[in-house]
């Protein structure tokens, strides 16, 4: 569900067809995923982010909490995190269960891949931008007890409320599963060079575990108003 969008300002020129464009205001969308007892999870997405500023503003939020404080699932993406560092958090905020990264040039796409692997004794989170693997440049101590859960997930919003993102995302996809250095590279250069990704025959690895795909097309994002539209899952 587009909340508080329009037609005419929320649809924008994407990646890979049309993408959202969000006003850092108050716009979001927010989609039921259902994750419950999953312990590897992949997010990837083409994420244009306007311009960084001294704030907290997601890209990217599983799980329905709309204030601070530690999660019962889940993990975020925040490019645009106060202490000036890109960072993927696990079940909370700054202070506990994070990875902080380099931020990418600002104004420009850029394609997040973030895994969280439970099962990984250490990093269990990673991030790979432009298919390329990502060095922390800090880390706390991994929590490695976290659940996925059947709640909502936001994009460019915390539950709705507060840290809306400003900026264009574009193909958005969940995997239930960790996808491989391959597989993300494939992900990368398919949309680098404008390509859709056919994911409709059983043999294609990146159907494989495919919960949630948003391509945000315009053929796949129905307005009933000028002011009310839906993008559909077409996992």
């Amino acid at each position: 569900t587009l909340t508080n969008m329009t037609q005419a300002t929320s649809t924008a020129a994407g990646k890979i067809g049309q993408g959202l464009s969000f006003d850092g205001t108050d716009d979001y969308v927010t989609s039921p995923i259902n994750l419950s007892g999953t312990d590897k999870v992949s997010a990837s997405f083409w994420l244009l982010w306007s311009a960084y500023a001294g704030d907290d503003d997601l890209a990217l939020e599983f799980t329905a909490q709309a204030t601070a404080g530690a999660q019962t699932g889940g993990f975020f993406v925040d490019p645009n995190d106060s202490a000036a560092a890109l960072v993927v958090y696990l079940k909370g905020d700054v202070g506990a269960n994070y990875a902080a990264y380099t931020r990418p040039t600002a104004n420009v796409w850029h394609y997040y891949t973030a895994i969280y692997d439970k099962s990984q004794s250490v990093n269990e989170v990673e991030l790979y931008i432009d298919g390329v693997y990502q060095t922390p440049t800090g880390r706390v101590t991994n929590n490695n007890t976290n659940n996925f859960a059947n709640d909502n997930l936001y994009f460019m919003s915390r539950g709705g409320t507060t840290l809306f993102g400003n900026g264009k995302l574009d193909d958005v996809r969940v995997y239930n599963r960790a996808l491989t250095t391959t597989e993300i590279s494939q992900l990368y250069v398919a949309g680098q060079n404008k390509y859709g990704i056919t994911v409709n025959t059983p043999q294609n690895p990146l159907q494989s575990g495919l919960v949630g795909w948003w391509t945000m097309d315009g053929k796949d994002t129905p307005w009933t108003s000028s002011t009310a539209a839906t993008t559909l899952d077409k996992s």
